[in-house]
């Protein structure tokens, strides 16, 4: 049912209870009076009335303490606590006689009973005190029956008229709040408007944010193929002058020449350098590089650091101290070729700033920890130019040198120094920096390394001869690569090791799948990026192809990524060589595949 004012409606509601349970006490009170007071022939009647009515309200009473759902019965409720009295004063008059009063008490009860159903409960209220004003005038003589009347209807009337006056006084709180309940609905309303439009354009933004995410990705994939492509096709070349320059320099020639073919050799070897770093520097902006532990021989790698330096400090006639603590352990597990590519960055900044004097190669203990854990600190001391102190931060930024004169005079990308601090950040360190301008500098770092208690064997240098006699007699050997100069290249570096190598070689895919199908090959060399058919895909047919025995199969590329030596033996491959070919990689690779 709907009202105008529900609170108004609820609050008369709450007034039913109290009445209810008045009323049961007021008529059971009448009844006792009524028995003992009349002596008239309906007395009984009226007694039995009286509990009737009070039984009456005595239900309600009860049904109202036990439930709180009844509001849907507000009306009848309302309308029984008029109804009900008036029956009994209805009775009474009839018993006497008294028609005026009758039809007076049921106009009041019709004219009351329209009023509630019809909502407007004031104004049954009034209507009801009105016409009851009236019954009261007419039978205003202090009969023996006005008492009944003070029992029954009067109650109803007093407390109808305290509950509008209260209602009355509330009224306009009630209103007041809910104007104040509209006014919080409707900045509720605006204030989730507003979130609904922010949940949107939080929307709209994840949405901008994976769709540049995405392009970015596709941004860093086309670099990351980029980069591999000119890999190749910049190493591929230096392939050849590094490795023929190593060969011709072990021919017999005269001063001049063999000063020459270093030169050519230091240079390609200098273009390679600048070559790996550009690749390493995208490679860590990728989040691309890991450190991959395994076992390192401590002093072998610092005589391999020194062997790489050894002919740059000879040209420019320093001198080159190394001193190392005595409990520097002989093993650790580190990453041997990021830690070398750090020391001869080091060690090749050191000489090319210093002009004189000496450089000072150190490694050291810091630290020794009971779990077998030692931390080292390795030092690289110049007498060169030094770093003027405003300067020292910027030499550790990308791209950028001490100053502009230095690149000039200097030359270098300015990738070194940052690419070792990236290094070292994966290792938990950090590149050091002590310099004072005009006297030389000092670069260290220190890394807690896991120590291997293993005691070094002496391992016997082989000859060629006795070197030979390790492999099998007359091993078949197919080179798979596109540019003849690498295949040329190949041959020569197989044969210096292998002399009674038969080699077979094929300019791509294809022919290398024919050239399978009819000779029984011991080892396969196979470039990765060529015409007609790749290196991947070639790899693949001839596992599909193979019936008996495995021949093994070594990639050979350009490419430095990591994810090339993944492929590789993914397609199949046992084996992945980079370019340039390194002599002695090359030699370990084939007594493992190659040996009797």
């Amino acid at each position: 049912m709907e009202y105008k004012n529900k609170a108004f409606a609820q609050f008369t509601f709450s007034i039913i209870k109290p009445v209810a349970i008045s009323f049961t006490f007021l008529y059971l009170l009448f009844a006792v009076a009524q028995y003992y007071i009349l002596s008239i022939g309906y007395k009984n009647l009226m007694v039995i009335m009286a509990l009737s009515t009070s039984f009456y309200f005595g239900i309600v009473s009860l049904l109202l303490y036990k439930k709180t759902n009844l509001f849907k019965y507000h009306i009848l409720l309302s309308f029984s606590l008029i109804l009900v009295p008036s029956i009994n004063t209805f009775v009474h008059l009839w018993i006497f006689k008294d028609s005026l009063q009758t039809s007076l008490l049921l106009l009041i009860v019709v004219f009351s009973g329209f009023i509630i159903y019809s909502k407007q409960l004031f104004y049954a209220t009034i209507s009801i005190t009105i016409l009851f004003l009236v019954f009261v005038a007419y039978h205003f003589n202090f009969d023996s029956y006005w008492v009944y009347f003070l029992f029954t209807i009067v109650p109803a009337i007093v407390l109808a008229i305290a509950a509008n006056i209260t209602l009355n006084n509330n009224f306009k709180k009630i209103e007041e709040a809910n104007y104040q309940v509209t006014v919080k609905n409707t900045e509720l309303k605006k204030a989730n408007e507003i979130l609904v439009n922010q949940s949107n354009q939080l929307k709209q933004n994840i949405i901008i944010q994976e769709q540049a995410r995405h392009e970015a990705d596709l941004a860093n994939n086309y670099k990351t193929e980029f980069l591999a492509n000119m890999s190749h096709e910049i190493r591929t070349p230096l392939n050849g002058v590094i490795g023929f320059s190593d060969l011709l320099i072990q021919t017999e020639l005269n001063a001049n020449q063999k000063e020459y073919i270093k030169i050519i050799n230091s240079s390609a070897k200098s273009l390679l350098e600048v070559v790996n770093n550009i690749l390493d520097f995208s490679k860590i902006e990728a989040g691309k590089i890991e450190i991959e532990n395994e076992i390192v021989n401590l002093k072998e790698l610092e005589t391999q650091v020194i062997d790489i330096v050894k002919f740059q400090i000879e040209q420019k006639k320093l001198k080159l101290e190394i001193s190392n603590s005595a409990d520097i352990p002989n093993f650790i597990l580190s990453d041997s070729l990021r830690l070398k590519q750090i020391l001869v960055n080091l060690l090749g900044n050191a000489i090319k700033f210093t002009n004189k004097g000496k450089i000072e190669f150190k490694i050291e203990t810091i630290n020794i920890f009971e779990n077998n854990k030692q931390t080292l600190r390795f030092s690289i001391i110049d007498t060169g130019i030094g770093i003027e102190f405003k300067n020292q931060k910027k030499i550790f930024e990308a791209f950028t040198q001490e100053d502009s004169t230095t690149t000039r005079k200097f030359g270098g990308s300015g990738l070194g120094l940052p690419i070792s601090n990236k290094i070292l950040n994966l290792m938990n360190s950090n590149l050091q920096l002590e310099s004072i301008y005009g006297k030389g500098s000092t670069f260290y770092f220190d890394v807690i390394f896991d120590v291997l208690k293993i005691k070094p064997t002496e391992v016997k240098e082989e000859s060629l001869l006795n070197l030979n006699s390790l492999f099998i007699k007359t091993p078949l050997i197919l080179v798979v690569d596109d540019n003849s100069i690498n295949i040329f290249l190949t041959k020569i570096l197989i044969k210096n090791i292998i002399p009674d190598a038969k080699i077979i070689e094929a300019e791509n895919g294809f022919i290398a799948l024919d050239l399978f199908s009819g000779n029984n090959f011991n080892l396969i060399i196979m470039d990765i990026l060529m015409p007609v058919i790749n290196g991947y895909d070639t790899t693949k047919k001839i596992r599909l192809q193979e019936t008996n025995n495995r021949v093994p199969i070594i990639g050979l590329t350009a490419g430095v990524m990591k994810q090339e030596r993944e492929k590789c033996l993914e397609a199949g491959m046992d084996e992945y060589l980079s370019k340039p070919i390194d002599k002695e990689v090359l030699e370990k690779t084939l007594l493992k595949f190659l040996t009797k």
